[in-house]
């Protein structure tokens, strides 16, 4: 069991190859929303990396470039993730910037998935869906160089805590707590826009009645569920109505 992401490393064999290639410096990275600035952190000293900088920044582009509609997702995501960690900093295991960073880059991995299966407006066959949850590996390996918990975002933002989830199939008691409220974050999202495949949902009750379906932490569905009720959490209809007062 690694101490510092709560992940058995025997049960998941790549996760040896990822970490263990990297040089041991724990670094945290922090990025902000538009200047995309990002930070090295080691023994509480921060000072700017260009290295990673300039990798995130051209990971990021390549996001915007290749699918808008995941980049404009893991925006949401991000922000929605200060929100959890400012008022529920006790159950956010890791540092606030870290798990920020770990939620922007979450699905980074889809850089890798065919263009046509990002965009199908129609359910995946089998090899499709196959093709699909690759994307959390591929994540993970694009992240290899940043701290940790980054790459455990990646890897893991799919799993359930009924063992429903991939590419692990991991069950309660194996997954991060970071990582969980990422999924419902995530989750959460994906129900309030509108997909190629699917309308936003946007009545609460059914946002809810989906979230609490036994795969993930009632807990945390029900903090997410009640910022959400305060309008708290950024999501794409929000967004269309600040752009609607600005215009």
């Amino acid at each position: 069991m690694d101490s510092s992401t709560g992940i058995s490393m025997q049960n998941f064999p790549l996760l040896k190859i990822i970490f263990h290639n990297n040089n041991g410096t724990n670094i945290g990275v922090y990025i902000l929303p538009l200047c995309f600035t990002v930070f090295f952190c080691e023994r509480g000293t921060i000072m700017i990396t260009p290295i990673l900088k300039e990798k995130t920044v051209y990971l990021l582009r390549q996001l915007k470039n290749y699918d808008k509609t995941t980049y404009d997702h893991s925006f949401r995501v991000a922000q929605n993730s200060i929100v959890v960690t400012e008022r529920y900093p006790e159950l956010i295991s890791i540092n606030g910037n870290v798990f920020y960073t770990g939620c922007l880059l979450h699905d980074i991995g889809k850089i890798g998935i065919s263009e046509k299966i990002l965009t199908k407006p129609s359910q995946y066959t089998p090899e499709e869906k196959e093709d699909m949850e690759q994307h959390p590996l591929m994540g993970a390996h694009m992240l290899r160089d940043y701290p940790k918990e980054v790459v455990v975002c990646a890897l893991f933002h799919h799993e359930k805590i009924d063992g429903s989830g991939y590419p692990a199939h991991f069950e309660d008691g194996e997954i991060p707590a970071y990582c969980e409220f990422l999924s419902v974050i995530d989750i959460l999202d994906a129900l309030t826009s509108t997909r190629p495949y699917k309308n936003a949902v946007t009545d609460i009750a059914i946002i809810e009645e989906i979230l609490s379906n036994g795969s993930l932490r009632k807990k945390y569905v029900d903090i997410v569920v009640d910022l959400l009720k305060q309008r708290k959490l950024l999501t794409e209809k929000e967004i269309q109505i600040c752009q609607e007062k600005i215009s």
